[in-house]
C-alpha cells in the first residue's frame, strides 16, 4: 500500500519527481530519499567512518607485519608476535563495535524519521477533518440563528451552537500549530527546506513475525546486544590471557568479566520485555483495525440510508454532510492505525530501538 504525506514548507532536493496537475504541482519525495536526507548530515556517523578507516589501516599494517614474520600460523604465546596477534584481534573488535554503533545510530534515526512522518501526517489529516467539521458546525449555527429568529429554539440552544463553533475554531487553531511544529521537526530531520506541497511516498510494509518467535536469535543479532557481547569476549580473553598467580588480579579479572556478562544478560532481559510489549501493542492495533473496519462499513450503510431518505424528502443535505463527516472520521482513525503499525513493525524488526 502506498501513502503520501503533504508537506507545506519550501524544498530543494535532487532527483525528485514533479507531478503537474491542472492547478498545482506536487513534488514527490520517496521514503528512501527522505531517509538518505535524514542520514546524510549525521555527524556522528561521519566521525565514526573516519575512525573506522584509521583503525582498519592500523590492522592491515599489523597483519602484513605478522604475515611476513610468521606466515598465517598463530604465533606462540609469550612472544612479541603473539602480542601483535592480540592487537589485531582487539582492533577487529574496535572496528566491529564502531560499526555496530553506526548501525544503532542509523536505526535510531530511521525510527525517529518514521515517527516524524507519521506525526506530520496525523496532524495534516486531523486538520482536514477538523476543517470539514468546522464547515458543518457553521451550517448548524446558521440554521440555529434562523430557527431562533422564528422562535423555534431557545437562546440556550443558540448559545450552544455558538459555543460549538468556538470550539471547532479552537480545534483548528491548535491543530494548525501542532501541524506546523511537526512539519518543522520533520524538515529539521531532513536537513533541507522543502517545496510547497511536497509529498512523501512510502510503502506501508508490515513486519511479520513467525508464529514461534525465537527471542534469542531476534535479540542477539541486534547491534546493542552484539556490542555487549564484544565487551564480554574482551573481558573473558583478558582473564584467560593472564598467566600470573596474583589472587587480587585474578579476582579483579573475574569480577570484571562477571560484571559485563551480567550487564549483557540484563540488556537481553530488558529487550525481551520490550519486544513482548511491542507484540501486545501490535496485536491491539490489529484488533482495533478489525473493529474500525466494521465501524466504517456501518458508517457507509448509515450514509446509504440517508441518501434513500433524501430522495424521499425525509432527510436533508445537512444530514448527508454529517454522515459523510462520520465516514471521514472513521477513515482518519484507520489511517492512524495503519501508520502506527508501520512504525511498530519497524521497531519489532529492529528491537534495539524499542522504547
Amino acid at each position: 500500500m502506498r501513502k503520501y504525506l503533504f508537506l507545506f514548507a519550501a524544498l530543494a532536493i535532487l532527483s525528485i519527481n514533479i507531478v503537474y496537475t491542472q492547478d498545482e504541482k506536487h513534488v514527490i519525495l520517496t521514503y528512501e530519499q527522505a531517509l538518505r536526507m535524514a542520514l546524510q548530515d549525521l555527524l556522528s556517523i561521519m566521525d565514526i567512518d573516519a575512525e573506522i578507516e584509521e583503525l582498519q589501516e592500523q590492522r592491515d599494517d599489523l597483519r602484513e607485519e605478522l604475515r611476513l614474520t610468521h606466515g598465517l600460523d598463530t604465533p606462540p604465546r609469550g612472544t612479541a608476535a603473539y602480542e601483535t596477534h592480540n592487537e589485531i584481534i582487539e582492533l577487529g573488535r574496535q572496528i566491529l563495535n564502531l560499526t555496530l554503533q553506526q548501525e544503532q545510530t542509523r536505526l535510531s534515526r530511521e525510527s525517529n524519521l518514521r515517527r516524524a512522518i507519521v506525526s506530520a501526517e496525523s496532524y495534516e489529516v486531523s486538520l482536514y477533518v477538523a476543517q470539514a467539521n468546522l464547515t458543518l458546525v457553521e451550517e448548524n449555527l446558521n440554521r440555529a440563528k434562523i430557527r431562533y429568529d422564528f422562535g423555534l429554539i431557545s437562546s440556550g440552544d443558540l448559545r450552544a451552537a455558538q459555543n460549538a463553533l468556538a470550539l471547532a475554531q479552537l480545534d483548528i487553531y491548535e491543530l494548525t500549530h501542532n501541524r506546523n511544529t511537526a512539519m518543522q521537526n520533520l524538515n529539521h530531520m531532513l536537513g533541507e527546506p522543502l517545496y510547497q506541497n511536497t509529498r512523501i511516498d512510502f510503502d506501508l510494509e508490515i513486519f511479520e513475525l513467525p508464529e514461534e518467535i525465537n527471542f534469542s536469535n531476534l535479540i542477539t543479532r541486534t547491534p546493542l546486544i552484539r556490542q555487549h557481547q564484544i565487551e564480554v569476549d574482551r573481558k573473558r580473553d583478558a582473564r584467560r590471557a593472564y598467566e600470573g598467580n596474583d589472587r587480587d588480579t585474578i579476582a579483579e579479572l573475574r569480577e570484571a568479566y562477571e560484571r559485563v556478562r551480567l550487564e549483557r544478560d540484563q540488556a537481553i532481559t530488558t529487550m525481551e520485555a520490550s519486544i513482548r510489549r511491542g507484540l501486545n501493542e501490535l496485536e491491539n492495533l490489529q484488533l482495533n483495525r478489525t473493529s474500525l473496519l466494521v465501524e466504517l462499513e456501518d458508517a457507509y450503510l448509515a450514509m446509504e440510508a440517508v441518501l434513500i431518505n433524501l430522495e424521499l424528502r425525509r432527510a436533508t443535505h445537512h444530514d448527508l454532510a454529517q454522515a459523510q463527516l462520520d465516514i471521514l472520521r472513521v477513515r482518519q482513525r484507520i489511517e492512524s492505525n495503519l501508520d502506527s503499525k508501520w512504525v511498530h513493525s519497524f521497531l519489532l524488526a529492529n528491537p534495539s530501538v524499542l522504547p
